[in-house]
């Protein structure tokens, strides 16, 4: 008889209990629900951020939701990130609510987001998902990987990589939810790229 270490046990467990739980979003689909605590926590004024909490009984009610997953090892993840503070700083009073999660698992990636952080100005709050299980949930494989969710839960579009003609795609995307129309006449972080 072989005797197999509870800790062995255990990691198998956890792999399989990730596996299962490891998906590929879709426009349609429900978000899956996860919490975790902001890494800025001050900077964005909140204590944890939970998808469920955002969609039920909370007294802001996002209109639009973005959950952008980035690491600090990916350049084009901090080309994005000062464009999504923009457009969290312009319409957050309009029900949007953006949040980036970290998929950083080195031992030194706190630090890293942290001066990244500061170097950007970023009040949205950032999370950090060390051991991947929110990542595994929303399938993300690349990145940058950036899910629009409705305010009612609904994934309504995903975006990986990050190309000017995503960005016109997102504020497509956000002016209908938002109830903002076309986005012509407003200083997107898009618009603002382009004239620099």
């Amino acid at each position: 008889m072989r005797i197999v270490p509870a800790i062995g046990i255990a990691a198998l467990v956890l792999a399989a209990t990730t596996a299962a739980l490891a998906t590929d979003l879709k426009e349609g689909d429900a978000v899956p629900a996860w919490m975790l605590r902001p890494i800025n926590g001050q900077a964005s004024g909140f204590k944890t951020v939970s998808i469920n909490d955002l969609l039920q009984g909370n007294p802001f009610q996002p209109k639009a939701i973005i959950v952008s997953f980035f690491a600090t090892y990916c350049e084009p993840c901090k080309k994005e990130m000062p464009y999504l503070q923009g457009l969290y700083a312009a319409f957050k009073d309009k029900g949007l609510f953006i949040v980036e999660v970290s998929i950083d698992t080195e031992p030194t990636a706190l630090a890293e987001i942290e001066k990244l952080l500061a170097d950007h100005k970023i009040t949205m709050p950032v999370v950090h998902d060390k051991l991947n299980v929110v990542a595994k949930r929303y399938g993300v494989s690349q990145l940058p990987h950036l899910v629009i969710i409705d305010g009612e839960g609904t994934v309504k579009r995903v975006l990986v990589g990050y190309k000017t003609s995503q960005l016109k795609a997102l504020e497509t995307d956000l002016g209908t939810m938002l109830g903002i129309g076309a986005w012509k006449n407003i200083p997107t972080p898009a618009k603002q790229e382009k004239k620099k």
